[in-house]
């Protein structure tokens, strides 16, 4: 496999590609449960304006990925969010590098203690990729809003993270 890349999205000509990443109502909600499907670029430049770290990732100059952090408290926690990968390019590691990423870049750039993320129950491909990560479930469970379905809630410690990375 090519070597994937990641940088911040800061061209708003990318937004088109990120938003094409997306193909399906269902994908939408399971990449973000408020949006209107389909993603427009001016709507999820509006949505990047509560975001933090939000990142891209390239195969050679084609966008194939890209996430996200939310509610970021500096020296806190934020929550990792917003994760798509091309369709393509799924069960290549991809979105596990991605994630290594931002875990990486979140715990020194913002001095957080934790990583959050919510997942979907049912979504069990994205609970198995955050637990290799490190990731583990809290006490902690939701509704998605609007939509009544069990979100799970994991969470990464800082200290836990660079042990398991060693």
């Amino acid at each position: 496999m090519k070597k994937i890349r990641f940088e911040a999205l800061k061209r708003y000509q990318d937004l088109g590609y990120v938003c094409a990443l997306i193909s399906s109502k269902i994908e939408l909600q399971l990449v973000g449960p408020h949006g209107e499907f389909p993603l427009t670029p001016s709507r999820f430049q509006e949505t990047l304006k509560t975001r933090s770290l939000p990142t891209i990732g390239l195969l050679d100059n084609d966008i194939v990925a890209f996430a996200c952090l939310t509610d970021l408290v500096l020296n806190q926690n934020a929550f990792i969010g917003n994760l798509i990968v091309s369709k393509k390019q799924r069960g290549k590691g991809i979105g596990k590098k991605l994630i290594e990423h931002l875990v990486s870049a979140s715990f020194s750039s913002y001095n957080l203690i934790e990583l959050n993320v919510l997942v979907y129950q049912s979504n069990t491909t994205a609970l198995k990729l955050y637990n290799s990560i490190g990731f583990r479930q809290t006490t902690k469970q939701s509704q998605a809003k609007n939509e009544g379905l069990p979100l799970v809630e994991l969470n990464l410690i800082k200290s836990d993270y660079y042990s398991y990375i060693k």
